[in-house]
């Protein structure tokens, strides 16, 4: 796969899908380039600097890249500001009797830069992945996601963009912090309350942060209380969502925002009680 797009580092050079990150079909062939630039100037136009065919069975490729969540009308990334090298990444698909849909993502100082076709954009970061990719010149296997102690999950799932917990929930695991203290359950029985419970609720777009609500008598500094949660699924990533005590919005699932969890805490506390 060739062609004069390759040498210099641009935008998708024809929008993709808007539906999804990529089509469900198999690419035929996947060529990744790259292009070193910096964040704190322009990446456009930029030389190419390596390419990779990639070698072996592409459905993997597909089957992560569809997963990948849309960003949500609204939705803002909260991001550091370090500045530094930026390794910019193009990944072409090729298709038997279809359009070669492109791939636009980096991975940069402040693991910020998110991913799009042109069309579809996600703020997931897959720079580490593609740097990856660009090093072994074959897509990774999916590792399934095992359960945290922390109750900490990847980068989202399609459909979280839409709805707080996305349908087909199989268990789910809460962890209650509060300081140094922790408190861990997971679930099968009594998840579907908590997606129900969840997903009543009005939401706003993501911020990727909260203003607290309450502040301490003697003026000190309060000691958050919050509730990592994390679905699982027959098939696909998890969805990871937080709830924050006194915070504004409590709730967050990366892509949407509820402001009251109070609906939602005493369905928590009851489920850690019971487990």
């Amino acid at each position: 796969m060739s062609g004069d797009w390759m040498d210099a580092f641009p935008v998708p050079p024809v929008p993709g899908p808007a539906d999804r990150l990529v089509p469900a079909l198999i690419p035929t062939a996947a060529l990744l380039c790259s292009y070193l630039g910096s964040n704190m100037t322009s990446n456009s136009g930029l030389p190419l600097t390596d390419s990779v065919d990639l070698a072996g069975a592409l459905d993997e490729l597909v089957d992560e890249l569809r997963w990948i969540p849309a960003r949500a009308p609204g939705e803002t990334k909260a991001c550091s500001a370090a500045g530094g090298p930026q390794t910019n990444y193009l990944l072409a698909l090729e298709y038997d009797g279809a359009p070669t849909v492109w791939v636009s993502s980096a991975e940069d100082p402040n693991s910020c830069v998110g991913v799009g076709n042109g069309t579809f954009s996600s703020d997931v970061n897959l720079g580490p992945r593609m740097t990856q990719v660009m090093k072994t010149g074959a897509w990774p296997a999916a590792v399934p996601e095992p359960g945290s102690e922390r109750c900490t999950a990847g980068g989202g799932r399609f459909g979280q963009q839409e709805k707080m917990v996305p349908a087909g929930v199989v268990s789910a695991e809460i962890c209650r912090t509060e300081g140094e203290e922790l408190d861990r359950v997971e679930i099968t029985d009594g998840v579907d309350d908590l997606v129900d419970a969840l997903n009543a609720l009005p939401t706003i777009p993501s911020e990727s942060g909260c203003v607290g609500t309450e502040a301490p008598a003697d003026g000190g500094r309060p000691t958050p209380v919050m509730y990592s949660l994390v679905f699982h699924y027959a098939e696909g990533p998890a969805v990871p969502v937080r709830v924050i005590v006194d915070c504004d919005p409590a709730i967050d699932n990366d892509s949407l925002a509820a402001r009251d969890a109070s609906t939602v805490i005493p369905v928590l506390d009851a489920l850690l009680a019971a487990g």
